[in-house]
C-alpha cells in the first residue's frame, strides 16, 4: 500500500511511528512537491517504523539521497548527492544505528571530509571505579584522505524520474 504523507488518514506519535486510519502503517509513505505533484521522497514502513528503503529526488527528477532503515534505526551505507549528481556525503551506519564513517564530497567531487569512528561499546567504569556513560568514541582518521574503494560519481540506483 503507498500512502501519501498529506494524507489527512495517516498520522504520526509522539514516538514517531505511523497510523493510517487508526492501525500502525505498513507499506510506503510518498512525499510530492506540492507544486508540481512529482514524488520526491519514498520511504518503506512496517509496523509504524521506517523498515526498509529510504529514497528521495530533487525536483528534476535526480537522486538526492538513498539509505536503509530497520524499525526507524538507520543502518548500512547511505548517500546523498549534490543537484549536478556528484555524490555529496557518505555514511556508514552500524546495526544500532551509530554512525561508523562520514566521506563528504564537494560539488566538484573534491574530498573535503573523511572520518571513522571507534563504536565499540566502553567500559562503564572509569579507571578509578566512577561511573561514566557509555557510548561512541568518536577518533578521526585519515581527515581529507582522497577515498579508494568507490567513486565520488558512483550511483548505486539510476532514476530519471521518481515512480
Amino acid at each position: 500500500m503507498r500512502v501519501d504523507l498529506d494524507d489527512p488518514e495517516l498520522d504520526r506519535g509522539l514516538d514517531l511511528s505511523l497510523t493510517y486510519r487508526g492501525e500502525l502503517f505498513t507499506g510506503e509513505t510518498v512525499e510530492k512537491n506540492s507544486r508540481t505533484g512529482r514524488i520526491v521522497a519514498v520511504t518503506a514502513c512496517s509496523d509504524g517504523l521506517e523498515d526498509g528503503p529510504v529514497r528521495e529526488w530533487y525536483m528534476d527528477g535526480t537522486g538526492r539521497a538513498e539509505g536503509q532503515c530497520r524499525r526507524g534505526i538507520p543502518y548500512g551505507r547511505w548517500r546523498e548527492w549534490h543537484p549536478n549528481g556528484r555524490l555529496a556525503v557518505e555514511k556508514e551506519y552500524g546495526e544500532r544505528g551509530e554512525v561508523r564513517s562520514i566521506k563528504a564530497w564537494s560539488d566538484s567531487g573534491l574530498p573535503i571530509d573523511d572520518r571513522t569512528f571507534d563504536v565499540r561499546p566502553r567500559n562503564r567504569r572509569g579507571p578509578s571505579g566512577s561511573h561514566r556513560a557509555g557510548g561512541s568514541a568518536q577518533v578521526p582518521s585519515g581527515r581529507g584522505a582522497q577515498p579508494t574503494s568507490f567513486s565520488a560519481t558512483a550511483r548505486p540506483w539510476t532514476v530519471t524520474s521518481p515512480p
